[in-house]
């Protein structure tokens, strides 16, 4: 198969030559200089940075998801098991509206609660594929179920469809269907509208920055999550009885992520702190809402570091956090996802990054395949690292399973 950088090399350099502008301008208008991008269409550097990509796609003027290849079809049973969900999941969000039965049938609201609180759970154990299958109907029925319901029953309703509405934009997000997992989010803004409670309200905006992410905006994620994150602050309550600083925790943690990415590192660090602090208060939580507590902040931190580049400190903050104080797979695939694009950027850290690379997987193995970033840097390691040691057969095993030659 075709390596992966390669093609992402190869489609900078198309989509150059279809714009007729030079190296020189390209690499100006991206904010990059003109021998760096030379060897990204040569494919001699990973492009694995989410503001590299959104400055490169807005200077040829196309989409990131044009210029990573994303969404990506699959010959893996597994990942094609599950991308094959996304059409019915589409014709559920299009087909219905807030208020109206549309093709759905009311289910009574105790029952509501079981099937998503099992949905989320399928989330968390990231078996994309099962979550996938009973995604459409459940959502149809949700909605529905809001549009008959009065009183208490429908404020749990409404709770139940952001929290499947929330699972929805993670299986959109993982195969790269932005502008779907973006609707998603608008779809839940709309719930949380309805319902007047600013600790779902925080919810759907932590939702709403992460779909703005990959496609690129990051200057509107940043607003966005700034105002938002400013907003939730009125959010009040002690950990019992109420998800209120929770919610606006992992908002605060969102938010200093966008910050990151988009250069404000003083912000983003004043986020962290404020995340932090409301950690202190919350403990662990998750995931009603939001997975949220001192592990989590202490992974967004890393990852926060990882996006600035800044290798040196992202490296030993991997080190510092324990990902087992997470119940859940999804998080802690993050994390060594996460871990080992860090330590694949230093030389003599190889086969750590393996090791790290192996982690995720064993733990969700769609979400780690199907990683754009992850991708990337395991492209990267293949040449770096030997065949006839047992990191490189492992390596080239992974990339075997993610389509990327080995």
């Amino acid at each position: 198969m075709a390596d992966e950088r390669q093609d992402i090399a190869r489609r900078l350099r198309e989509l150059r030559a279809w714009r007729h502008k030079p190296l020189k301008v390209i690499a100006e208008l991206a904010g990059i200089t003109e021998g760096h991008l030379s060897r990204l269409e040569r494919g001699e550097r990973r492009l694995d940075k989410r503001s590299t990509i959104a400055a490169l796609a807005a200077a040829v003027e196309v989409s990131p998801s044009d210029l990573i290849g994303q969404p990506v079809r699959w010959e893996d049973p597994a990942m094609a098991e599950a991308q094959a969900t996304i059409p019915a999941l589409r014709v559920a969000l299009v087909g219905t509206e807030l208020g109206q039965s549309g093709t759905g049938s009311a289910r009574p609201v105790g029952d509501a609660v079981t099937e998503v609180d099992h949905c989320v759970a399928l989330r968390s154990a990231c078996d994309l594929a099962a979550m996938g299958a009973m995604l459409p109907s459940l959502l149809a029925d949700l909605y529905a179920t809001v549009a008959v319901v009065r009183g208490e029953e429908r404020t749990v309703a409404l709770r139940q469809l952001i929290r499947g509405l929330n699972s929805a934009m993670t299986l959109a997000h993982a195969f790269g269907y932005v502008d779907l997992a973006y609707l998603v989010t608008e779809r839940s803004a709309q719930a949380a509208d309805d319902l007047r409670d600013p600790a779902w309200s925080a919810v759907a905006a932590f939702s709403r920055v992460h779909a703005l992410l990959p496609i690129g905006a990051h200057s509107r994620a940043y607003a966005f999550a700034s105002r938002a994150t400013d907003a939730a602050r009125s959010v009040t309550g002690e950990v019992s009885g109420s998800p209120g600083l929770g919610s606006y925790g992992a908002l605060c943690m969102v938010s200093a992520l966008v910050a990151a990415v988009t250069g404000h590192t003083d912000e983003s660090d004043i986020r962290l702190a404020e995340a932090a602090s409301i950690a202190q208060r919350t403990g662990e939580t998750g995931p009603d809402l939001a997975y949220f507590g001192p592990t989590n902040v202490a992974m967004y931190r890393m990852t926060s570091a990882l996006e600035r580049g800044d290798i040196d400190l992202a490296v030993p903050l991997a080190g510092s956090v324990q990902p087992a104080l997470i119940a859940s797979p999804e998080r802690q695939a993050k994390y060594w996802l996460d871990t080992g694009r860090a330590l694949a950027a230093p030389r003599g850290r190889e086969h750590d990054a393996v090791a790290a690379f192996q982690r995720s997987e064993k733990l969700a193995a769609l979400r780690l395949r199907s990683n754009v970033y992850a991708r990337e840097a395991v492209t990267g390691l293949l040449p770096r690292v030997r065949r006839d040691t047992a990191a490189g057969r492992e390596l080239r095993g992974m990339a075997y399973r993610m389509g990327l030659g080995a």
